[in-house]
């Protein structure tokens, strides 16, 4: 089973430091779930390309796929 959200607004980082988790949030602000963050190859759930984050930062996610295994 796979899940897609697309567009997503970009968001703005609210504090100084390396990103090691994202929450994901539906329309409402309602948190859907939490994710693991990490640079791309690295497996983390969320890849950026930048971890290193300023107040202020443009956080951009292009599409959203959540792939569940059959069960």
């Amino acid at each position: 089973m796979a899940i897609g959200a697309r567009p997503i607004s970009d968001g703005e980082a609210i504090a100084s430091g390396r990103a090691t988790w994202a929450r994901i949030s539906d329309g409402a602000g309602n948190t859907v779930m939490d994710a693991d963050v990490g640079e791309p190859g690295t497996g983390a759930m969320v890849n950026l390309s930048a971890l290193a984050l300023e107040p202020g930062d443009v956080v951009r996610m292009a599409a959203l796929v959540l792939r569940m295994p059959a069960g």
